[in-house]
Formats: structure tokens, sequence, C-alpha cells
């Protein structure tokens, strides 16, 4: 079995948040882009309401909130963080994992970064305040 290394993608979240915060972002909301294999932001209420919209048309739904820890926030050097989880209506769709052109993997690296693994069937946003 091969093992996929999670620290690039993890590494990738940490400087991007490291980035915003640096730029003065007090708080905004985070989602892995499987095409870009990247964070994208999104930097007030109504963007993370309307992705939300976007997702229900999809048959994606909220499932659950998480808290994050301390010591996970520690980590990530963020004051506050939540992480929304959203569930495809049909549990065999997969949301985690895309293959991308060069045939490698991406998994939803912003859950990762937060300790949550998602399964294949949910996608997460991060609510961060720094």
């Amino acid at each position: 079995m091969k093992f996929q290394n999670l620290i690039p993608g993890i590494n990738k979240v940490k400087q991007f948040l490291s980035d915003d915060k640096s730029d003065g972002i007090q708080k905004s909301y985070y989602v892995w882009d499987y095409n870009m294999n990247g964070v994208v932001a999104f930097d007030s209420l109504a963007l993370f309401q309307f992705n939300v919209q976007r997702y229900n048309q999809q048959n994606v739904f909220f499932n659950k909130h998480i808290v994050v820890p301390p010591k996970t926030l520690q980590s990530m050097d963020v004051t506050k963080a939540k992480i929304h989880v959203f569930r495809n209506a049909d549990p065999k769709q997969v949301l985690t994992e895309f293959i991308d052109a060069n045939g490698l993997l991406n998994l939803d690296y912003c859950g990762y970064a937060f300790g949550y693994i998602p399964a294949r069937c949910e996608i997460t946003i991060i609510e961060v305040d720094f």
C-alpha cells in the first residue's frame, strides 16, 4: 500500500494562512480547490454563504461543525477556527479526492491541516479568526 504524503499540502494551507495574517486579514473562510491544487479564501460571510448555496444546488449539504482544539489552533497560528463539514446526499460520491493532470492525488488539505479527515463524500470549509 502506498501512503500519501500530507505534509506538502498541509504546508500550503499554513503558508496561505500565514500570508493572510501578515496582510492583516482578521477573519476568513478557507477551502481546498482541487483544480488549482491550493487554497481558496472567502473573505466575507456573504461569499461563504454563496458557496454554501452552490454546494446545496449540487446536493452537498451542511452536516456538522467541529470546533478546532487549542493545540491545533496554536500549530496553525490562529486564534479560533471552526470546521464546517458538508456531505454529499449520495454517500457514494467522491468529494475529497481529485486526480490532477499529472496523475497526482489531491486531498482536502484544509480539513487535514485542522485535524479533520473527511470521508470521501465530504468537503470542508474552515472558518478562521486570526
